[in-house]
């Protein structure tokens, strides 16, 4: 009996020893969303990080500035699958408080489709905020654009979105798979919403941005 007990012993350890690889590497790592870092992917044009000049391969981190000029674009990858395109004349802010992205001015991009393995969730959304209105991101491939003062375009290209106006008049969550837009204007009776058709961007807009984060849009009428 006691040969037995010693036999079933080593082989629960040799088990336990070929299952520590696994243990320590099946998993993604999970990253703090508030402590969350990207790197500058692509650069093309007048484009600038708290004011300095950038290369490729720079990190960004929560806190900073991302401007792009008149000709600039900027593309930021946080993590395996999630991409942020900054388009031309755009002001944006990496946000470590909210963990997420205040989009000052301008026009951005986005594929997001490895937000889980940031850390995000349903209780803890990654988020963009205009001057006009608020997004919840819940793995998405989204876009947004201020063209004018006091008005933002956003589109759920695929995916899912909460948004609500800054003044808490209006909110809704949208699903969709082939573009749905709308409308978040500051009007004399406060933020309110207005359903869209598709503007600025296409197809294609979202699935150049997808294939540089090595990922697709699944694209569904």
């Amino acid at each position: 009996m006691r040969k037995m007990e010693l036999g079933v012993s080593y082989l629960l350890f040799i088990l336990l020893i070929g299952t520590l690889p696994l243990l320590a590497g099946g998993q993604p790592e999970m990253i703090n969303p508030a402590t969350l870092d990207g790197e500058l992917v692509y650069a093309e044009g007048d484009v600038s990080v708290n004011g300095a000049a950038v290369e490729i391969g720079d990190a960004i981190k929560p806190g900073d500035r991302i401007k792009t000029g008149i000709d600039g674009i900027a593309e930021i990858a946080f993590g395996p699958r999630n991409i942020i395109q900054f388009l031309e004349e755009t002001d944006g802010v990496i946000n470590p408080a909210w963990s997420g992205l205040a989009v000052e001015t301008g026009t951005v991009a986005a594929v997001l489709n490895g937000l889980d393995r940031l850390g995000f969730d349903e209780n803890n959304q990654f988020q963009v905020r205009t001057s006009t209105a608020v997004m919840g991101v819940r793995g998405t491939s989204f876009f947004i654009t201020n063209p004018e003062e006091n008005q933002a375009y956003f589109c759920t290209c695929h995916g899912k979105l909460h948004i609500e106006g800054i003044d808490g008049l209006v909110e809704e969550d949208t699903e969709a798979y082939h573009h749905a837009a709308v409308w978040y204007i500051r009007t004399p009776d406060g933020i309110q919403a207005f359903p869209s058709g598709l503007h600025y961007h296409d197809d294609d807009t979202l699935n150049d941005i997808a294939a540089k984060a090595n990922t697709k849009v699944l694209w569904r009428d």
